[in-house]
């Protein structure tokens, strides 16, 4: 698949950058990203790209993901992201 990551994935509309580091295997064996905007998971066998959560400006650093969730920051800021997968 080819994928156009610096494009960032489009939601409502609006092209989101992509984060540096963003791109990481679940648990799953899912491909999960991040951009500026949105998280999301991208199915490499159906070729489908879903978004997780989608807030705007809601990620500024990725972090790692664990058994149920992902880290990131948002200004000084550490999150986690709960994932049921």
């Amino acid at each position: 698949w080819n994928l156009n990551y610096r494009s960032g994935v489009r939601g409502n509309g609006r092209a989101r950058r992509a984060l540096d580091g963003g791109v990481q295997i679940g648990t799953d064996g899912g491909v999960y990203g991040f951009t500026t905007g949105c998280f999301y998971r991208f199915d490499p066998d159906a070729g489908v790209v879903t978004t997780v959560h989608e807030e705007p400006a809601a990620f500024q650093n990725t972090g790692p993901m664990d058994r149920d969730g992902v880290y990131f920051t948002k200004k000084h800021e550490l999150k986690k992201l709960v994932l049921n997968i």
